[in-house]
């Protein structure tokens, strides 16, 4: 027993910074960067009142790096896995917990176009209370950091 505590001890020591390491690579993943702008450009570019915003990516929940980033936003920032849709009386997002109104930010595939420019595949949704959106964002980066140049909406399919 003696001798296993040293060991232990030492593998926590190396295994503790390893962790750490990764999580700050996480942090600063590019393709979140990106990200991030995208969600925030949707966050100005819908008017309406919502008690908190569900982030997808990729249809999945976005790391916790990048909820990190969100954490001071006013609504609050949540994973698309602390929604839920509700059907009646109109289809609206809601959050799991305390049932308010929210809006669904998406992002998707990331293509880049250059060192300086991409294009980031998203939109968002809010039920019958607005009208949903999804297109491509186009990006470029300048010496202040990347910022939405344009967005480019999906045609809608015939009906």
């Amino acid at each position: 027993m003696k001798r296993l505590f040293p060991a232990l001890a030492v593998l926590a020591l190396v295994t503790i910074p390893l962790a750490r390491a990764q999580k700050q690579a996480e942090a600063s993943s590019p393709d979140d960067d990106l990200r991030e702008v995208v969600f925030r450009y949707q966050f100005k570019a819908i008017n309406l009142q919502a008690g908190a915003y569900f982030l997808a990516v990729d249809n999945k929940n976005p790391s916790d790096a990048l909820l990190a980033r969100f954490r001071d936003n006013m609504p609050v920032v949540k994973s698309v896995s602390d929604s839920r849709t509700l059907k009646k009386p109109v289809v609206t997002i809601v959050d799991k917990k305390t049932e308010q109104q929210g809006v669904l930010f998406r992002t998707g595939r990331i293509t880049r176009t250059g060192d300086a420019k991409a294009d980031v595949e998203g939109g968002y949704e809010c039920g019958d209370l607005c009208d949903a959106a999804r297109g491509t964002y186009h990006l470029v980066r300048d010496a202040t950091g990347w910022s939405v140049q344009s967005f480019e909406a999906a045609s809608k399919p015939a009906s």
